[in-house]
């Protein structure tokens, strides 16, 4: 379909194919590698320093109609995500779909967890950006209670230390360490998966302690300490 396609070269690290803006890194690789960021769907490729652009172009233009699905089931994602904090909708707590109850209230904005519901309470006239830190102020509350008991257990399984973590909202990486500091951050959105995603989330932070590389040793290291982890990162795709 493209094979006569020219190279739409945009910048040394960009490139065109079709409708698709790829952002190109060049790395001490042998291989291609492509992935495509979340929550925004920006399509990515770290290639070989040496190798020609006629080459990565044509291993994208390879890659075009698995690109558009994801791309697809990334937006369907969204639009599934978009809420506006009213009764009714859905919110999902550590992977359980609950009900949001929105109830007309006096007193300090506040989030209560019932078995099937969030009932979050906040004044009537409260805007949507005050409904939505109230939310995720509770969401962050509730990771910061479940993160450290993660951390111990890793711990002391690893015989390492974390000295410090955060919580905060990241687009592209659920989450991210400084190794020299011994400090790790987890993505917020990650109060919204299942519990064993978060615990994979703090295990792989934890594990760059011991390897900084994604490399065969790293993942050897991941699988003796979460021998179920793959189950876990799919559920983060």
């Amino acid at each position: 379909m493209f094979r006569n396609s020219p190279v739409k070269v945009l910048s040394a690290s960009q490139l065109q194919v079709q409708d698709i803006t790829v952002e190109l890194t060049r790395k001490n690789v042998k291989n291609l590698n492509l992935r495509i960021t979340q929550p925004e769907g920006q399509v990515r490729v770290s290639a070989p320093k040496r190798m020609s652009m006629d080459v990565i172009y044509a291993f994208v233009v390879s890659k075009y109609d698995w690109i558009v699905l994801q791309q697809e089931k990334i937006q369907v994602q969204a639009d599934q995500d978009t809420v506006i904090y009213e009764s009714g909708e859905t919110l999902c707590y550590f992977g359980r779909p609950l009900e949001l109850c929105v109830i007309e209230s006096g007193s300090r904005p506040s989030v209560t967890l019932n078995e099937h519901q969030l009932e979050l309470y906040i004044h009537a006239n409260s805007t949507y950006k005050q409904r939505q830190k109230t939310i995720e102020n509770w969401y962050r509350h509730q990771l910061k209670h479940q993160i450290p008991l993660l951390i111990a257990k890793y711990e002391h399984l690893m015989n390492l230390q974390v000295q410090e973590f955060g919580v905060k909202k990241m687009k592209t990486r659920w989450g991210t360490c400084n190794t020299s500091a011994k400090r790790i951050w987890l993505n917020l959105e990650l109060a919204k998966k299942p519990m064993e995603c978060l615990e994979y989330v703090v295990l792989h932070e934890m594990t760059h302690f011991l390897e900084s590389k994604h490399n065969r040793r790293f993942y050897n290291f991941v699988t003796d300490y979460m021998p179920g982890w793959k189950a876990a990162e799919k559920k983060l795709s």
